[in-house]
C-alpha cells in the first residue's frame, strides 16, 4: 500500500491497538461511456465491498491493529470526473483517532 507521500510503513505513532477510529473513504470509479446518472449505480462495485478491500489491507499493512477499532465509517463512490473532465481513480482514505471526548 502507498500513501500519496510514498510507501506506508506500519503505524503513525498516535495510533495504538486502544485507540478507537474514524475513518472516511472516497472512491473516484471510473464512468462506464453508456453511464450518465450523476452517482454510480447499484449495477456497479459495492461500496461495502470496496470498504472492506481496503480496510483488510490497511490491517494487514500494520496500519491499525484490527479493524475492529474502527467506530466511525463514511463511505462514498464518486465518478472519477470533475466537471464533465476525468481525474485518476482511486481511493482517498482519511484515519482520525476519535478523542474521550467525542
Amino acid at each position: 500500500m502507498e500513501a500519496a507521500m510514498g510507501p506506508v510503513q506500519g503505524p503513525p505513532e498516535w495510533l495504538d491497538t486502544s485507540t478507537a477510529i474514524r475513518v472516511q473513504f472516497v472512491f473516484w470509479l471510473p464512468r462506464p461511456k453508456s453511464n450518465r446518472l450523476r452517482w454510480p449505480s447499484k449495477k456497479g462495485r459495492d461500496v461495502d465491498k470496496l470498504v472492506r478491500a481496503v480496510m483488510d489491507q490497511i490491517t494487514r499493512s500494520g496500519i491499525w491493529a484490527d479493524d475492529s477499532q474502527v467506530c466511525d465509517l463514511r463511505a462514498v463512490k464518486r465518478w472519477a470526473e470533475i466537471k464533465g473532465q476525468p481525474v485518476p481513480t482511486g481511493v482517498r482514505i482519511v484515519i482520525e483517532a476519535i478523542s474521550e471526548g467525542e
